[in-house]
């Protein structure tokens, strides 16, 4: 996973404070990419990737973001 490690604890913390944070990481980043390939979007799991970087750098700014997955979701820079 492309997630950059500096930031990935404030969004797994953000995700669930237990070993199940993992779980739901893996699930929301399925999501994601299921929904770019369904877009036609090139390179979904990159853009996935891309998505949750983005998400856990908020995170990593003391940023509050309501609903992780609709954040990821509707940025309007993935696809073309």
């Amino acid at each position: 996973m492309g997630t950059e490690s500096r930031s990935l604890s404030p969004l797994l913390e953000e995700l669930d404070a237990n070993p199940v944070a993992g779980e739901k990481y893996i699930a929301l980043r399925t999501r994601l990419t299921d929904l770019f390939a369904w877009q036609c979007c090139d390179s979904p799991e990159d853009l996935a990737d891309e998505a949750l970087n983005r998400v856990a750098r908020k995170l990593s700014e003391n940023q509050v973001i309501q609903n992780l997955a609709s954040y990821a979701r509707h940025r309007p820079d993935y696809c073309p």
